[in-house]
């Protein structure tokens, strides 16, 4: 039993050295295996990144003469609006007409009571008549004070010729001294006298003019009264339409109540605002004689609105520009909004080009033909065209490829690939 053991012993101490050997020898091989895998192992190129690039629409710009169409909202107006008042103060008798009735001339539209505008006129004839009394009594009176004056003159000279009488007969001693005082005192009255009538001659120059400017007034009352008189029944001065009927039958109103609104039929015209980016050309357009005309389409048919006046004032917004209606577009009051072309004369050097093209007020891109890269533009926006595209002037030529695709990251150097080409 010793001796069977002490063999096991000797065999654990000679398999050991073995043992390592054996993984020595397979860690050899897992070394030299990876490296031949890796010496037979094919070659991977790394992949280089290309730069992005955006597909977009272009388009061949075609610089020429073109003229610019300004489209424009305005409003219409009357430069004849009428708004008839009351001339009295009385009770409507009649309101011929209703709101939105046309009218020709001649036609009556309101009326008032007779009695409240016969009244006034009854009244300024009896401020006349009272105006001429007085005037007439007072010539008779200045002619009878004429006459007084004339007559209290000639006592003031006996009572002179009196006094000197006196004063030589006392000086004889004929007669007292106080028969004397007595004559003195006498003429000194009598010169009062006197002055009050020359004073009473004298006020009839004033009294005269005061009674003729009463006579006067009176008569421009009258005048007036029978203004008022017409007045008070309204007929209409022109052929036109009612806006706006204030009062009727019955209504009691004061001078100057408002009773009606209306306008001439030929007085239509449209106010637009012409901003003040198309306002310089439009003003040196009209400058030079040119005329210019809008227009104003409604199904298939086209009504041509002429150009007439400039307001006198302008606003930060612009100007606004006022356009004569045509007869024959008469389904439009006043109130009404029109959207309007405005067509201008031509303009040299400009080219169309889609709204997406335009980025903010002023800036466009071109697309470079050899690097195919954005290239920022700075242009001036001069109008429209008929086909409602947006016309520039800038520093490009015919055959310049434009962006149309509006990008939201559009800047300068950034790669593109035209897909589609617009024909222009």
């Amino acid at each position: 039993m010793i001796k069977e053991a002490s063999n096991l012993n000797g065999a654990k101490k000679i398999s050991s050295p073995k043992k390592y050997f054996i993984l020595f020898v397979i860690l050899v091989l897992l070394v030299v295996a990876t490296l031949i895998m890796s010496a037979v192992k094919p070659q991977i190129e790394a992949v280089k990144a290309k730069p992005k690039t955006w597909s977009v629409n272009a388009m061949a710009i075609e610089v020429k003469a073109i003229s610019p169409v300004y489209s424009l909202l305005g409003k219409v107006e009357s430069s004849s609006l009428v708004k008839a008042s009351s001339p009295v103060s009385g009770v409507v008798a009649n309101a011929w007409v209703q709101e939105g009735d046309s009218f020709v001339k001649g036609q009556k539209l309101v009326s008032l009571a007779k009695e409240d505008l016969q009244l006034p006129v009854g009244k300024a004839l009896a401020s006349v008549a009272i105006s001429e009394a007085k005037l007439s009594v007072q010539e008779l009176s200045f002619a009878a004070n004429k006459k007084n004056l004339k007559h209290e003159l000639s006592l003031l000279a006996i009572k002179k010729k009196n006094v000197s009488r006196n004063q030589k007969l006392s000086r004889k001693r004929l007669i007292s001294a106080s028969s004397v005082e007595v004559a003195k005192e006498s003429l000194v009255r009598q010169q009062k006298v006197v002055v009050a009538a020359k004073l009473v001659v004298a006020e009839h120059d004033a009294k005269l003019i005061e009674f003729k400017s009463n006579l006067n007034t009176a008569n421009i009352n009258l005048t007036q009264a029978r203004i008022n008189l017409r007045r008070g029944e309204l007929v209409a001065p022109f052929n036109g339409k009612v806006t706006k009927l204030l009062v009727t039958a019955g209504d009691r109103v004061n001078v100057g109540s408002a009773l009606i609104s209306f306008y001439a039929n030929d007085s239509l015209e449209l106010r637009a605002k012409i901003p003040n980016v198309y306002l310089n050309s439009l003003q040196k357009t009209i400058g030079l004689g040119e005329m210019l005309s809008a227009s104003y389409v409604v199904g298939n048919q086209t009504y041509f609105l002429a150009f007439d006046r400039f307001a006198g004032e302008s606003s930060a917004r612009g100007l606004d520009a006022f356009l004569t209606l045509p007869k024959n577009l008469n389904f439009v009051s006043p109130g009404s909004l029109m959207n309007v072309s405005l067509q201008a004369p031509k303009v040299a050097n400009v080219f169309a080009v889609p709204f997406s093209a335009l980025y903010g007020a002023d800036k466009i891109f071109l697309i470079d033909n050899e690097t195919s890269e954005l290239v920022s533009k700075v242009v001036k926006k001069i109008g429209e065209n008929s086909a409602g595209e947006v016309l520039l002037k800038g520093d490009l030529k015919t055959g310049d490829k434009i962006l149309t695709t509006h990008l939201p990251n559009a800047i300068r150097g950034l790669k593109v690939v035209i897909v589609e080409q617009e024909a222009h």
